[in-house]
């Protein structure tokens, strides 16, 4: 993820209201732009890059655990039986345990 970006107002003669760009601070290189209409406020330029960067590094984390658990598959069921002894279910803690 681009850690030097900011947020500035595009300028439009065709939209009424002000839209909104991610831009590198650095060199000004557009990095997101909404498919070329911009975002309507500022929250939701940074939210919306956030989530984009953000998504593509969980999916590379999430392929090299597959591409690990397929390697080693074993290791899948047995992490699967530990959870149930300590006390959770599909990935949630059971209530009953909680409440001792």
């Amino acid at each position: 993820m681009a850690k030097d970006f900011k947020v500035i107002q595009k300028s439009s003669a065709v939209l009424s209201e002000p839209r909104y760009i991610v831009v590198d601070s650095k060199t000004g290189v557009v990095l997101d732009d909404a498919q070329g209409y911009g975002y309507t406020s500022q929250k939701k330029a940074y939210a919306a890059y956030g989530y984009k960067m953000n998504s593509g590094a969980r999916r590379d984390k999430e392929r090299k655990i597959r591409a690990f658990l397929k390697e080693y598959p074993y290791l899948e069921t047995d992490f699967a039986q530990d959870l149930e002894v300590w006390g959770f279910e599909d990935g949630k803690e059971r209530k009953s345990s909680m409440n001792s």
